[in-house]
């Protein structure tokens, strides 16, 4: 019994040794969100981009429409190390909303509402 706990302690030891010295893979960060529409409205256009694009990316949604009350997984490909992203929703009465500086390897859930003047709101 005595034994096993030491071979125990050495293991857990030595994870922590390697883990401060650096030796443990590191998790890549990751852009990924879950999109959540809290509005009655269909939404029908979702544009991310990077903060260092001038133009709008294409439309995440594709040929998909994100209902009321309905969520979308956001994934991204090929931009590893992008933190900063500017969103744009448009909905199916074409109330558009934009926000900019969006840090993405840190909000992992966005909310679009309507305010009660009509208005888009996001918050995460």
């Amino acid at each position: 019994m005595m034994k096993r706990l030491t071979v125990f302690l050495v293991l857990v030891a030595m994870l922590l040794s390697f883990g401060a010295c650096g030796a443990l893979p590191k998790v890549a960060d990751t852009q990924d969100f879950t999109l959540h529409n809290d509005t009655d409205a269909a939404i029908y256009f979702v544009y991310v981009s990077p903060v260092t694009s001038d133009d709008w990316e294409e439309d995440v949604l594709e040929d998909d429409v994100l209902m009321p009350d309905e969520t979308y997984e956001v994934t991204f490909s090929g931009y590893e190390g992008v933190q900063y992203w500017d969103l744009k929703v448009e909905d199916a009465n074409e109330v558009v909303g934009e926000w900019e500086n969006l840090d993405l390897f840190a909000i992992k859930n966005i909310h679009i509402t309507m305010d009660a003047a009509g208005e888009l709101k996001a918050s995460w």
